[in-house]
């Protein structure tokens, strides 16, 4: 079954919602994508393909525990430097 998402309060989620905001793309309601050419290695093409196709990885959640930080969906891990390693 589908779970609720968790509200968080810390000030780190905060932090987040604060560059989530600030990352919003107002044509598409999304957030950005950090750029893939800031990323190095194999973990580049993550962030390639999170640039490609935001609106599906939108759609999904993300199991790593990240709604502690204030993710909501796969896609808010791409935001910032979450996504590597």
């Amino acid at each position: 079954g589908c779970s609720k998402p968790i509200v968080q309060d810390s000030e780190e989620a905060k932090a987040f919602k604060v560059l989530k905001a600030k990352m919003t793309d107002l044509k598409t309601g999304l957030p950005k994508t950090l750029d893939p050419n800031l990323i190095k290695g194999e973990d580049r093409e993550g962030y390639q393909i999170a640039k490609e196709i935001p609106e599906i990885l939108a759609q999904l959640p993300c199991f790593c525990g990240c709604e502690a930080v204030g993710h909501e969906t796969l896609l808010d891990c791409f935001v910032d430097e979450h996504g590597v390693g």
